[in-house]
């Protein structure tokens, strides 16, 4: 794992450890993914033919309505969406 996607990582955890820093930047996530979240590091499988890339996002997952199935959405430092490709 490249040591800057891993500082990377700690630095938005550590960011997002503080109450405020997370209250508003859940406040710029959509009204359904406000939720608990985490942030990890994704990376793209070694098998496949894809070069290796490794990135850190907060997961939550996505308010799934009355059924309660929600899906696994993925947001970059600022509060962007990301596609997950890994």
């Amino acid at each position: 794992m490249p040591a800057d996607v891993v500082a990377s990582a700690r630095a938005f955890r550590d960011r997002l450890a503080d109450p405020n820093q997370l209250a508003a930047y859940k406040a710029m996530l959509p009204p359904g993914a406000r939720g608990d979240g985490v942030v990890n590091i994704h990376h793209v499988n070694a098998a496949s033919n894809m070069p290796f890339a490794a990135a850190a996002s907060y997961d939550v997952v996505e308010d799934g309505g009355q059924l309660g199935r929600g899906s696994v959405l993925s947001f970059d430092p600022n509060a962007q969406p990301v596609t997950p490709v890994w």
